[in-house]
């Protein structure tokens, strides 16, 4: 289930067929960042073995993700240029706390609503790209995807779980709500830019 509370406007996937070589570039960008957050959050779930072993295999998985979208850019003669400031990203981390645990797991609930909009966003790409080839590698992803943002939401509830244990009061769902609606707005009509999330 994708904790998204708007869809992703219909023209998104127009431009985003228009500037498929452009999108396709900034998928690796955002498959090879993935990683990097995924490892990011590793130090704080010590205690948690089982979501730890969970976290490392979705951050190779991304890895793996990114190494199939290079191979792809490399076949239709792309290249893997410096990747675009993506005003998506800071607009989500915009509106997460800065105080000590609370940062934490709104950053965690982020990286959710990412995958989220990831997942959805890829299967509009699997539905809609003509080549037959790239129709089943998207879908092959998007799927993927789904359960990464399941992963992070539960990652934020077993956090916020033993945070509260230490004195903290954080509601994981109350946060969703926020980070969700706050994500939702980038969904308004604006000017589309030739990147996964714009």
């Amino acid at each position: 289930m994708l904790r998204l509370q708007a869809a992703t406007p219909d023209a998104w996937i127009g431009y985003a067929l228009e500037h498929f070589d452009a999108i396709l570039v900034d998928h690796a960008h955002c498959e090879q960042k993935a990683a990097h957050a995924a490892l990011s959050f590793v130090p704080q779930l010590s205690n948690h073995p089982e979501l730890l072993e969970k976290l490392i295999a979705l951050s190779v998985e991304e890895i793996q993700h990114f190494q199939a979208v290079t191979t792809i850019i490399h076949q239709r003669g792309l290249k893997l240029i410096a990747p675009q400031k993506n005003p998506y990203i800071n607009h989500l981390r915009s509106a997460a706390r800065h105080e000590k645990g609370h940062h934490l797991v709104d950053r965690v609930i982020i990286a959710a609503l990412i995958e989220a909009r990831s997942c959805e966003r890829l299967q509009l790409l699997a539905t809609h790209l003509e080549d037959t080839s790239l129709r089943q590698f998207y879908t092959e992803l998007w799927k993927s995807e789904a359960g990464h943002h399941s992963l992070f939401w539960t990652i934020a509830r077993t956090l916020s779980k033993q945070l509260n244990a230490q004195g903290y009061a954080i509601d994981p769902q109350a946060r969703l709500e926020v980070l969700s609606h706050h994500e939702a707005q980038w969904m308004q009509p604006r000017p589309h830019l030739p990147i996964m999330h714009g």
